[in-house]
């Protein structure tokens, strides 16, 4: 009796945390509407934000993986690059405002996507591609597929191919394995409202501290794209699909296309390391950033001394540096026209 007892109360825990969740995300998705517009692709849509002046290239901002990962995120930067040129900000498919897309999500659905999206737009160029992370990934195999749709390329501490192999500490490969176990945890926690319970109690010290970074009349915004169920689920699929599309762009050149990435000078997460395996991390990770800004003839490597992975949140001002600083340069050869 006394274990039946426990077993209801637990189902009972489950279908509260499952109700507040749906009635949370309902109540933000009313108080805060999509800020920006739709396509429409296979009877799904995808959330898109364009804004800026008419001139120069139009630069297209693809943001990480992860719990917290939007649109959004690239705030502190886009409010800058507008002033010059024309920004392109968008939700992949299950985060911000975008509808989920098919599964299993990999870099190569992402792919198509933006392909479809800057068709239906009809951007035509020149297009500068800046990706963050596992965006920066995506950004990569999208050059390598649509070459004339990337007339210039921001990484900004990139995803690199070589992140699960021997080139990087055992420790370091177990912590990237162990992290698609934890998102697909927190894809059901996230289902049955436990993830917006820890958020209220101040459990997630990264988000906040991102949070912190934004103007206070965006912060709410920002935080009802958090925690959503949609999200959760693609960042699990993400996270667990990340190394399918790892030969594709593995070696491959970008040609000429300017360049620039930009490495985190603050590594981050080695708690746990020995002295031995932080430098070892250290190094593979500062070598494969030298390796991605060899990857075209016309690329740099950039140190953000003072920033850990989110440079665009820690230090935006160099990241709009760098874009500025490939804005102006050969892309105006790439033909033309909005």
């Amino acid at each position: 009796m006394v274990v039946f007892y426990i077993v209801s109360a637990i189902g009972l825990c489950l279908i509260i945390g499952i109700l507040y969740q749906s009635l949370a995300t309902k109540f933000d998705e009313k108080q805060y509407p999509a800020p920006g517009l739709f396509v429409e692709i296979d009877g799904r849509r995808l959330h898109y934000q364009s804004f800026g002046v008419d001139k120069g290239p139009i630069v297209i901002f693809d943001h990480g993986c992860g719990i917290g990962s939007s649109s959004l995120i690239w705030k502190l930067v886009t409010d800058k690059v507008s002033q010059f040129t024309r920004v392109i900000t968008y939700d992949r498919a299950g985060y911000g405002w975008s509808d989920p897309g098919s599964y299993p999500r990999t870099n190569q659905a992402a792919v198509e996507d933006l392909r479809i999206l800057i068709e239906k737009v009809n951007m035509k160029g020149p297009i500068i591609l800046v990706g963050h992370s596992y965006g920066g990934l995506n950004v990569r195999l999208f050059a390598k597929k649509y070459p004339n749709l990337a007339a210039g390329i921001v990484l900004v501490d990139a995803t690199h191919e070589d992140e699960l192999t021997s080139r990087f500490p055992a420790k370091y490969v177990k912590g990237q394995m162990m992290g698609r176990k934890a998102f697909k945890l927190l894809k059901y926690l996230c289902y049955f409202g436990i993830l917006r319970i820890m958020g209220k109690l101040h459990a997630f010290s990264q988000i906040e501290e991102i949070l912190k970074k934004f103007p206070n009349q965006l912060q709410s915004i920002y935080q009802s794209t958090l925690f959503l169920n949609k999200t959760a689920k693609a960042v699990a699929s993400e996270f667990s699909n990340l190394d399918v599309r790892y030969n594709e762009v593995r070696g491959s050149s970008l040609s000429h296309v300017p360049l620039v990435v930009i490495k985190s000078g603050n590594v981050e997460n080695l708690n746990g390391f020995s002295e031995v395996e932080v430098v070892e991390t250290k190094k593979a990770l500062h070598d494969v950033a030298v390796e991605m800004s060899k990857l075209s003839t016309n690329g740099e490597l950039w140190i953000a001394e003072n920033s850990g992975h989110n440079i665009h949140v820690e230090d935006p001002d160099l990241v709009v540096k760098a874009i500025k600083k490939v804005c102006q340069s050969k892309v105006s050869a790439f033909p033309f026209v909005r």
